[in-house]
C-alpha cells in the first residue's frame, strides 16, 4: 500500500513559456523559409557557394529552434511517496528525465536557501547540483544535500507546504 503519495507541479511563472515557445517557432519558419529561398537561388545559379553557405546556416539555426522550442515548455515535478523524494524535469509534456531521486533518511542537510547554509556544500568538488527551480533568489527554494554511491549532490527545489511536512516526516537532519 502506498502512504503519503503526493506529487507537486512546478512551473516558470517569472516569464511568459508560451512567448518563448511562439519566438522559437517563429525562428525555425523563418529560418527555413529562407533556407529554401536561399536553396532555389543555388539551384538557379549553377550551385554557387555563394548561396551555399548562407543555406547552410540557415538549416543550421532552423534545426537549432526546433529543437529549444521544446525546451522553452518546461516544468518540474516532485514526486513524494512513502519517504521517497523523485525530482523530475518535463520537456514539452512529451518528455520526463528523472533529476534526482532518493530517500529522505539519507539526506544530511536540508535547510531554506536564504539561510545561506549551502555554500558549505556547493563549493565541494565533484559535487552534482540539481536544480528543480526556475528562480534561485525566491523565499520559496530550500537545498538538500546527502551522498549517495560515491556521488555527492545538491538539490536546490521549492515545495510547497504539504510536500514541506511530508519530507520533514521522514527527516533524520535537524531541520
Amino acid at each position: 500500500m502506498i502512504e503519503n503519495l503526493y506529487e507537486q507541479i512546478i512551473s516558470d511563472t517569472r516569464k511568459n513559456q508560451t512567448a518563448k515557445y511562439y519566438a522559437a517557432i517563429t525562428g525555425a519558419i523563418l529560418s527555413i523559409m529562407i533556407a529554401v529561398i536561399l536553396l532555389a537561388m543555388t539551384l538557379s545559379s549553377g550551385f554557387s557557394l555563394y548561396f551555399l553557405i548562407p543555406l547552410l546556416i540557415f538549416v543550421s539555426l532552423g534545426v537549432f529552434f526546433c529543437i529549444i522550442k521544446d525546451y522553452a515548455l518546461t516544468e518540474y515535478e516532485y514526486s513524494f511517496i512513502s519517504g521517497t523524494l523523485e525530482v523530475s524535469r518535463i520537456i514539452n509534456n512529451k518528455r520526463r528525465k528523472i533529476l534526482f531521486k532518493c530517500e529522505c533518511e539519507e539526506l544530511e542537510a536540508f535547510s531554506k536557501l536564504s539561510d545561506n547554509k549551502d555554500k558549505r556544500y556547493s563549493s565541494m568538488p565533484n559535487i552534482k547540483i540539481r536544480k528543480a527551480v526556475f528562480d534561485l533568489k525566491s523565499e520559496d527554494v530550500y537545498f538538500a544535500y546527502l551522498q549517495h554511491n560515491g556521488n555527492k549532490y545538491l538539490l536546490y527545489f521549492a515545495p510547497d507546504d504539504t510536500l514541506l511536512a511530508g519530507i520533514k516526516k521522514h527527516l533524520k537532519v535537524l531541520y
